[in-house]
C-alpha cells in the first residue's frame, strides 16, 4: 500500500508540472510589459531620448574640431550600440524535453522496483519477514504486476485492526495529497479551451504557450477562469480536509472502543513517595472509582541488577545454541578457551546458562519480597506510607545509582494501572488525579511488547 500510494503521488506530481509549468514566464514576458507600460511615460521616454541624442551629436561634432586641432587626440569612442531582446523560449519544447527526461528516469525506476520487489521482501514487506510483527494482511504480496489493484482491496479496518492507527492515518495523509493533485489536473481540463480559444495567439509556433496563462493580455476577462480554478481548488481542500476529520473521528472510535490491554491501561508518572506502591495505587483509584474498577496495578521498580543477569544469559544462549549445532553436523564435542583452560563448549555454557537462571530467579524472589513489604507498610487512609529508602555510601557514589537506585526493587516515581472498564480508564486520562502540578500524571500507555 505505501508504495503504490507514493508511485501514485509521483505520477501525479509529473502530471502537475506538465499542466502548469509552462505558466511561469506570464509575469516576465516583454510583450506583457509593453501592454502594461502607460503611453504617457513612453511619450516622455521618446523625448527624453531625443534630447539625448542630440547632446551625443554635440559631443561628437566638439570632439571632431579638437581632433583637427590636436593630432595626439585619439578619436572618439562611438555610442554604445542596444542589442534587440532574447527570443522568448518556446514552452512545447521545454515539455517536451522535460517530460522525455522525467518520464524516462520514472520508467527506469519502476521497472527497477517491480525487479528488486521480490527479491528483497524485508525491505518492501518487512512485516511479513519478520514473525514478531507479522500480521494476516502482510501475508499476501500479490504477483508482479497484479499488486497495483489488488492492494486497494485491503480495508481500512484491516490495517487499523492488525497495523494500527499510525499505518492507517499516513496512508491517509498521502491519499488526500492525491486528491488534490488530482483536482489541480481537471482544472486544467477546462483551463485549456479558456486560454486556447480567449488568449492573443501571439505565438502560433508554441501550441502549449497558447494554452497557457502567459498568452492572454491585459483586461483579459478569460482570467476570470483562474479565478475560479483558485477558488475550486480550496474549496476541494476543506471538503477534504472535513471528511477526513470525520473520517479520523469513526476510525479513533472504533480503535479505542477495542478491549484490549493498552485501552484499558493507563501509565502514571510524577508519583509522590506516598503512592509508590502497588497496594497505595490501587487503593487510590478505587475511592475514586469503584472497589471492581481497578484490575490491577504496578509501580515501576528499579531492576538494573536482574536486567544485566537476563542480558548476560541471552549474550550465552546463542553459544550454546552453536555449539550443539557444531555437535550434531561435525560429530565432534566443540571447545573453547576461557582464562585458565580449554573447556567443552556445550557442557560450559550449559552450566552458566543454569547458574544465571537460579540467580535470576534469587533476584526475582528479593523483588517480590519488597514489593510485598512496601504493600505490608501502606496503611489504608495515611497520606504518608513507609517505604524503602535508597542507601547512598558515600558522597563518591555516582549519579547513576542515586538516580535508579542501588539495589533491585526500589520504586519509581511511575505506575501502570489496569482498568475493567474503558470509561474509567478514558476519564482518568482526560481528568487531574492530584492537587500537586505534574504529581499523578496520566499518559496514554506504550504497547505491551515496548515495556521491559
Amino acid at each position: 500500500m505505501r508504495a503504490m500510494i507514493t508511485l501514485t503521488w509521483f505520477i501525479v506530481a509529473a502530471c502537475g508540472s506538465i499542466v502548469h509549468g509552462y505558466d511561469r514566464d506570464y509575469y516576465y514576458s516583454p510583450r506583457l510589459l509593453q501592454e502594461t507600460t502607460d503611453d504617457s511615460i513612453f511619450t516622455n521616454n521618446i523625448t527624453a531620448g531625443n534630447n539625448s541624442l542630440s547632446s551625443i551629436a554635440d559631443d561628437i561634432g566638439d570632439t571632431f574640431d579638437e581632433t583637427f586641432t590636436d593630432s595626439n587626440t585619439t578619436a572618439p569612442t562611438p555610442p554604445p550600440s542596444f542589442k534587440p531582446p532574447a527570443p522568448a523560449p518556446n514552452q512545447t519544447k521545454i515539455i517536451r524535453d522535460s517530460c522525455k527526461l522525467y518520464l524516462s528516469v520514472f520508467t527506469g525506476l519502476f521497472i527497477l522496483f517491480l525487479l528488486v520487489r521480490s527479491l528483497f521482501p524485508r525491505v518492501y514487506n518487512f512485516k511479513k519477514s519478520s514473525t514478531k510483527f507479522d500480521v494476516p494482511v502482510a501475508n499476501d504480496s500479490f504477483g508482479q504486476i497484479n499488486w497495483l489493484w489488488k492492494i486497494f482491496s485491503i480495508s481500512d479496518n484491516d490495517i487499523r485492526e492488525q497495523c494500527g492507527m499510525d499505518a492507517l492515518t499516513t496512508l491517509r495523509v498521502m491519499q488526500t495529497g492525491v486528491k488534490l493533485s488530482l483536482v489541480g489536473v481537471f482544472n486544467s481540463v477546462f483551463l485549456f479551451p479558456v486560454y486556447s480559444y480567449m488568449g492573443n495567439g501571439s505565438r502560433p509556433n508554441d501550441p502549449m504557450y497558447s494554452l497557457s496563462l502567459s498568452d492572454m493580455g491585459r483586461n483579459n476577462s478569460g482570467a476570470f477562469a483562474t479565478i475560479v480554478a483558485a477558488y475550486f481548488l480550496f474549496g476541494a481542500a476543506i471538503y477534504f480536509i472535513i471528511k477526513d476529520f470525520e473520517w479520523f473521528t469513526s476510525h479513533r472510535h472504533a480503535f479505542l472502543s477495542k478491549i484490549c490491554a493498552q485501552n484499558l491501561s493507563v501509565y502514571l508518572s510524577g508519583l509522590p513517595p506516598e503512592m509508590q506502591s502497588n497496594k497505595a495505587v490501587r487503593s487510590f483509584f478505587q475511592r475514586c472509582f469503584s472497589h471492581d474498577a481497578v484490575a490491577e496495578a504496578h509501580v515501576a521498580l528499579t531492576t538494573s541488577v536482574l536486567d544485566q543477569k537476563v542480558a548476560e544469559r541471552d549474550g550465552f544462549v546463542p553459544l550454546l545454541e552453536h555449539g550443539i549445532n557444531e555437535y550434531k553436523l561435525k560429530n565432534r564435542n566443540p571447545t573453547h578457551k576461557t582464562k585458565f583452560c580449554v573447556v567443552p563448549s556445550v557442557p560450559f555454557w550449559s552450566q552458566e546458562i543454569k547458574d544465571l537462571n537460579d540467580e535470576i530467579k534469587d533476584r526475582q524472589k528479593v523483588i517480590d519480597s519488597k514489593i510485598k513489604e512496601m504493600d505490608d507498610n501502606f496503611v489504608e487512609g495515611e497520606v504518608a506510607v513507609k517505604s524503602p529508602t535508597i542507601n547512598i555510601l558515600g558522597t563518591m557514589r555516582s549519579a547513576k545509582n542515586v538516580v535508579v537506585g542501588v539495589e533491585d526493587g526500589t520504586p519509581k516515581s511511575a505506575a501502570f494501572v489496569t482498568f475493567t472498564d474503558l470509561t474509567s480508564a478514558n476519564i482518568i486520562r482526560q481528568t487531574v488525579q492530584y492537587a500537586s502540578p505534574w504529581s499523578v500524571v496520566p499518559e496514554e500507555p506504550p504497547m505491551p511488547e515496548l515495556v521491559k
